[in-house]
């Protein structure tokens, strides 16, 4: 496990791992906002997106030539986060 995790390091992967966990929970999350029509699956849905924009603007922010699209994409990242979030909590409130 150790040896994994060096590599994953040494190779930057840690960010393109968490994205391919984040992925694999949205389309979770997905399946079961239609199966059992979920509002907390809808929340996970709408967190895990928000914080895979987050995510890939963090990996272009830490390249030195893309730092303005990284800045942008973690800025949309938190305003899906927040926007979904106060709209799911709005509709709850009807």
């Amino acid at each position: 496990m150790r040896k994994l995790i060096q590599k994953l390091k040494e190779n930057n992967l840690i960010l393109d791992t968490v994205n391919v966990i984040l992925g694999v929970v949205m389309i979770l999350a997905i399946i079961a906002v239609f199966v059992w029509q979920s509002v907390i699956a809808l929340f996970i849905t709408v967190w895990s997106a928000g914080l895979m924009n987050t995510v890939n603007g963090l990996k272009l922010l830490m390249k030195k030539e893309k730092k303005m699209m990284g800045q942008s994409m973690v800025f949309m990242g938190v305003l899906i986060i927040v926007a979904g979030t106060v709209l799911l909590l709005s509709a709850g409130q009807q």
